[in-house]
């Protein structure tokens, strides 16, 4: 789907509602402002794509899960109100956000 579309959807979602209970109880643990990361392995992959993570290492796991290709780590903040959920499934700390509402957005980081 197109992202305007996603985002569309997930403005429109409630929030709680596409979360498990821990995970709803770890997103109102979030801090008003949080630092994110987002790993990706070739050029075309979207460095302001929605799912992002909390979690630096894992980020880091995803650049390079495959030697072959050349991996990114970028890193930014978000304010908590533009995340539209978070997922701990496989210990991943995602996060689902607006891109659209990223700042400070570096690249490049291990």
């Amino acid at each position: 789907y197109p992202m305007p579309m996603l985002i569309n959807l997930f403005e429109k979602a409630d929030k709680k509602a596409l979360m498990e209970t821990e995970d709803k109880i770890n997103y109102d643990k979030l801090p008003d402002t949080i630092t994110i990361y987002r790993g990706t392995q070739s050029k075309k992959a979207k460095r302001l794509g929605m799912s992002w993570t909390t979690n630096k290492e894992k980020a880091t796991w995803f650049a390079n899960r495959w030697k072959t290709l050349e991996g990114k780590v970028y890193k930014a903040t978000i304010d908590k109100k533009y995340v539209y959920a978070y997922f701990n499934g496989r210990q991943e700390e995602e996060v689902v956000v607006n891109p659209s509402k990223l700042k400070g957005v570096t690249d490049g980081i291990k």
